[in-house]
């Protein structure tokens, strides 16, 4: 119990943990040689996503042409 009430009086920046645990850059690479596939939208995905605003976008880039 003494050493929790310790704690208290000392700075916040000393009551941090000294090892953080479970921190995503301790994670171990799975397989290194193997290439990371990125998702890359198609025009569906980009036509769901930008929804409404073509009505915006078509005169922007026609001005912009």
């Amino acid at each position: 119990m003494n050493t929790q009430s310790e704690n208290n009086s000392l700075p916040l920046e000393e009551q941090l943990p000294q090892n953080p645990i479970a921190c995503p850059s301790d994670m171990p690479d799975p397989n290194p040689d193997d290439d990371i596939s990125w998702w890359k939208p198609g025009w569906n995905d980009v036509w769901k996503h930008v929804g409404y605003r073509w009505i915006y976008l078509t005169p922007a880039t026609v001005l912009m042409v």
